[in-house]
């Protein structure tokens, strides 16, 4: 897998969209006699343009989850702390 830095890298839906032009015209090309020529080329640097854009995303949903168990551990401990905090208070109003 090639590195593209920020600048270079291209959204997935911009990249399925630009493939899905590709296979269009592709199968008009076709249908028309025409041979296919550089779209192959253009079809296998799209390709890893998508195999690229793809794994660009799966990397961003694995930091989105990492940081939403981070919190949602803060969560649980800061709620393990109002419960032990409402015990103790209601503890004390009974011994008052």
């Amino acid at each position: 897998v090639r590195n593209i830095s920020m600048s270079e890298q291209v959204s997935l839906p911009d990249t399925f969209g630009s493939f899905r032009s590709l296979l269009a015209n592709i199968v008009s090309n076709k249908k028309e006699g025409v041979t296919v020529g550089t779209d192959a080329g253009t079809g296998a640097v799209l390709l890893v343009d998508l195999k690229q854009a793809s794994v660009s995303e799966y990397e961003l949903v694995e930091e989105k989850k990492e940081e939403t168990s981070v919190l949602r551990n803060d969560l649980d401990h800061t709620n393990l702390q109002l419960q032990n905090l409402l015990y103790q208070k209601n503890h004390f109003l009974k011994e008052i």
